[in-house]
Order: structure tokens, then C-alpha cells, then sequence
């Protein structure tokens, strides 16, 4: 990005009319880290991925944080996004992976399953668990699916939520609807 080389905006001195400037937009905060490779993926899936989750018998928990800002609550639903994916199976067991999802410490969603599945979602969070800076993701494997072990991979996590027209670092980037924007 060379500053030099960028061009200012014009004005437009035409009258906006009389609709109100879109509030928000959808703003996607998406963390996608390529840590590893693992050739052992669901067909047509991503080998790369952010965390491999590994447990026993015990439970563990790994924990994500994600950074907000400018959010404007009740002005749009917001969603959780996680692409994951689950490695092989145990003979005599039909769901050899059970996976527990919470955010900033209220369950959001559960998966059990066997073999080597994508269990990518997205799932709208309940009013008021998003929160302004920090919040996080936590991931469990209970451990108690009777396999003594289970492989799955964390490949990407996010949110999607409305955001207030505000720059970052003296620019904003944007996608939305509307007739009328006031940034």
C-alpha cells in the first residue's frame, strides 16, 4: 500500500435525500491460521489448518480470542463461524468425535460424529454474548465417546456482526446495502 498513490474521495454536493444513513454494516472477522498440513482431510477440504485437537479419555479445552470492535448491539443478529473437521474412526463406534462449543463461556453448539467429517458451521449467537474487545471461542473434546483417542482440526473461527462506519488505522473497508452511508 503506497499512500502516495492513493486518491482522495470527491464530494458530491447532490442532497442525500430523505433516507436515513445505514447504522451499521456486516462486518466478518475471520481468523484462518495455516499452522500445519495434514493429508489425511475430508475430500475436497483444506489440509491446512489453525490447531490440531487432540484428546484421551479426559476432557480439554482450548481457548481463541477473538477482538471486536466498534460493535453496535441489536442491530442485526450475529454469527459464529467455525470451520472444522474430524480425523478418522474406531471399529464398533458410530460417533467416535464429540465436539462442545462455547462462546465467552455460554454453550453455542455440540457435534457428534464418526470418521473423517467437515463439521463447518455458522450459528447465530444469543442476544448479548458478543461482546465490545475481547471475547473467546472454547473448544471441548469430552473425551467420552469411548474411542481412547480422537483427532480433530480447528481450521478457521470467526464472528460476523454489525459494525458502526468507523475507520481503522484512518481507513474503512466496507460491503453493504443501502441507499444512503454516513462514514
Amino acid at each position: 500500500f503506497d499512500p502516495d498513490k492513493a486518491l482522495r474521495m470527491g464530494e458530491d454536493p447532490t442532497a442525500a435525500g430523505s433516507a436515513a444513513p445505514a447504522e451499521v454494516y456486516m462486518e466478518t472477522l475471520l481468523v484462518e491460521e495455516q499452522n500445519a498440513y495434514s493429508a489425511q482431510v475430508p475430500p475436497g477440504g483444506d489440509p491446512w489448518y489453525d490447531t490440531e485437537l487432540f484428546a484421551r479419555t479426559v476432557p480439554l479445552t482450548w481457548n481463541y480470542e477473538l477482538l471486536v470492535d466498534n460493535y453496535v448491539p441489536g442491530t442485526a443478529p450475529v454469527l459464529l463461524t467455525v470451520g472444522a473437521w474430524g480425523r478418522g474412526e474406531w471399529p464398533g463406534l458410530t460417533d467416535n468425535h464429540h465436539m462442545q462449543f462455547a462462546f465467552n463461556g455460554q454453550p453455542v453448539n455440540e457435534i457428534s460424529f464418526g470418521g473423517t467429517k467437515d463439521v463447518s458451521f455458522a450459528k447465530e449467537l444469543p442476544n448479548g454474548v458478543l461482546q465490545e474487545g475481547s471475547n473467546t471461542l472454547s473448544i471441548t473434546l469430552p473425551g467420552d465417546t469411548g474411542a481412547l483417542w480422537e483427532f480433530d482440526y480447528l481450521d478457521s473461527y470467526g464472528v460476523i456482526y454489525p459494525r458502526a462506519f468507523v475507520a481503522r488505522d484512518g481507513a474503512l473497508t466496507f460491503t453493504a446495502k443501502g441507499d444512503v452511508f454516513k462514514v
